[in-house]
């Protein structure tokens, strides 16, 4: 039985490795896109980069600790192997939510705030109903990896740090986008939601 039990950690610890190099691909994709583009106008560079740091090592810190040492284990909590598969399918299906996000945004996807050249309001796909369907992905991605680590050691501090992060950036993202295009956003802002339709 405990050797049963210690196959299927190693499962999951493999399976949360595999999306988590799934979701830095996808990211890497567009980051790289993004070093090569003219920027316009940044908006709190120094803050919007301690932010996104901050996740990074929350995020990413304790993922790597969880896949690669027993450091997290006393953060572990029983959960049937089912949900925990669910939560793995479920991080799949966001993180190609993501991808398909970035896709809409194209080239103005900043992984901090600002305004480029020629920067319009993107109304189509997931931004139809959604104001911030990127972090609605992330915040799923999160919440379904503590489905399958099981583990409130990981979970905790990525969704600390992130909802931190969309604590100061969405006011911030919001003032600079309605700066930019007046009653156009605030048109668009009143007929959309922050991250999920009819929830909030």
């Amino acid at each position: 039985m405990v050797a049963v039990k210690t196959m299927l950690e190693f499962c999951f610890k493999i399976a949360t490795l595999l999306l988590t190099l799934f979701y830095a691909a996808v990211r890497s994709i567009y980051q790289y896109r993004y070093n090569q583009k003219h920027k316009k106008r940044r908006v709190h560079f120094l803050r919007e980069s301690f932010l996104v740091t901050l996740v990074a090592v929350c995020w990413w810190g304790s993922t790597g600790l969880y896949v690669f040492t027993n450091f997290l284990e006393n953060g572990s909590f029983h959960l049937h192997t089912i949900a925990r598969i669910a939560g793995g399918c479920i991080m799949f299906a966001s993180i190609v939510y993501f991808w398909r996000v970035h896709s809409f945004l194209g080239k103005h996807w900043s992984p901090v705030l600002e305004i480029e050249h020629e920067h319009t309001i993107i109304e189509t796909g997931p931004f139809r109903t959604v104001r911030h369907p990127m972090y609605s992905a992330i915040i799923v991605s999160i919440l379904s990896q503590g489905l399958l680590t099981a583990n409130l050691f990981v979970l905790i501090p990525s969704l600390v740090s992130f909802l931190f992060l969309c604590w100061i950036r969405i006011p911030a993202e919001e003032k600079m986008l309605e700066e930019e295009f007046g009653e156009e956003y605030a048109k668009y802002k009143s007929r959309t939601w922050i991250f999920f339709p009819w929830v909030l």
